[in-house]
């Protein structure tokens, strides 16, 4: 008897001895965790806890400095295996193996403790800024010259529909504090809205264009599309002598800044672009008419114009004519679908746009401020049906009815 209880006794303090043997292994693992050497997944026990608080890429398993490892999977799956591999000797010894164990373990769960705590604080903070860097990810980067009425719709609903996007205007910065809060758009100087995008959005009077510079636009990646989101208002912008000409209105722009446009966006009204976009697909979606003479420019812009909720109408010919979406064109801001919008650019005619186009104007001038935009659509309606009998079909009964949604 008095041999076995030797025998056991001895047993007992084999297993206090392996239990302080994986006790400095872990502590030797915790402290190469600390200096940043991971050996993930290897396997080994003093491997395994050197992960803790490493800095390693997420579901990877490889190392990368600057992101760190989700603390709260890895700790705890390592404070598994340490307990399995102490409870080992701990059946196989005596209470006096117990007794060990336990004064061991508060000293190992409060380091644990204190770097899962710290883990879990960097992870927070690496998933915020992945959040951050994540946001518009996989869709366009957008710069917005003009922060206006329009201008102002347009990035709400970039921004709505997880755009990154950039926005500037004339007189700085200063002045965009309330729409950045607002949108998430960053405020940034003329010269930089034009970097690291994949669209320029020209939301500006027709005659502030003269006064862009015009080294912004030699800055541009050749990919970069411009869209020309501009309208030409005698009444507001000053006589155009060019304009008055004929010229096409998105020409005169392009050859003024020296890079080639799309013409998109301005045949919408800013709310009706704010609130009327739909799912691809739904009843009387309404269309935006797009003009240009580059094939994949214009592709582009369609797919951007289709993600926002709208159907995108290319008008034939490039963009000599795009005068068919110009103020005064039946296809103006009246709010049609696909089919109709094609009626009634087809039936346009060019010298009825002027007179068209200043009526409605000086309707929307003095009566804007009372009408919501739907009432306003209405009116564009009546308006271009006296001064096109020939787009009358596009505009009359069978067209759809002013977007609700």
């Amino acid at each position: 008897m008095e041999r076995q209880k030797q025998t056991q006794q001895g047993q007992g303090q084999q297993g206090i001895g392996q239990a302080t043997s994986i006790q400095q292994q872990g502590q030797q693992g915790f402290e190469s965790g600390q200096q940043g050497q991971q050996t993930f997944g290897s396997g080994q026990q003093g491997q395994q806890t050197s992960g803790l608080g490493q800095q390693t890429s997420i579901g990877t398993g490889q190392q990368q400095q600057g992101q760190q490892f989700d603390a709260n999977q890895y700790p705890s799956q390592q404070g598994q295996t340490l307990g399995r591999q102490q409870n080992q000797p701990h059946q196989q010894g005596q209470h006096q193996h117990a007794s060990s164990q336990q004064e061991q373990t508060p000293q190992r769960s409060a380091a644990q403790q204190g770097q899962l705590h710290q883990g879990q604080a960097q992870t927070q903070q690496h998933r915020g800024q992945q959040q951050q860097g994540q946001q518009g990810r996989g869709k366009a980067r957008c710069g917005v010259i003009g922060t206006g009425e329009e201008g102002a719709a347009l990035i709400r609903t970039l921004t709505k529909n997880g755009y990154q996007v950039k926005m500037t205007h004339e007189k700085g910065v200063e002045d965009l504090t309330s729409l950045a809060n607002e949108t998430g758009a960053k405020p940034v100087e003329m010269r930089e809205v034009v970097n690291d995008v994949d669209f320029v959005f020209l939301c500006i009077p027709m005659k502030a264009i003269k006064d862009l510079p015009k080294e912004i636009f030699d800055r541009c990646h050749r990919d970069v599309v411009i869209v020309d989101c501009c309208n030409y208002y005698p009444s507001r912008d000053g006589s155009i002598p060019r304009l008055e000409e004929g010229i096409a209105e998105s020409v005169w722009v392009k050859n003024h800044i020296g890079h080639d446009v799309v013409k998109a966006f301005n045949a919408i009204l800013a709310k009706a672009l704010e609130e009327s976009g739909c799912p691809k697909g739904s009843e009387d979606r309404i269309a935006i008419p797009i003009s240009g003479d580059d094939a994949n420019a214009r592709r582009k812009v369609a797919a951007l114009i289709d993600d926002l909720g709208f159907d995108a109408y290319e008008v034939p010919g490039g963009l000599e004519e795009s005068w068919k979406q110009q103020p005064g064109s039946p296809g103006y801001c009246t709010n049609l679908d696909v089919k109709h919008l094609q009626m009634a650019v087809t039936k346009v005619k060019r010298e009825d746009l002027p007179k068209a186009r200043d009526e409605a104007f000086e309707k929307m001038r003095s009566s804007g401020k009372e009408l919501d935009w739907k009432s306003l659509v209405k009116m564009l309606r009546e308006v271009y049906v006296s001064k096109h009998p020939d787009a009358q079909e596009a505009l009359g009964g069978s067209a759809p009815a002013v977007a609700t949604s």
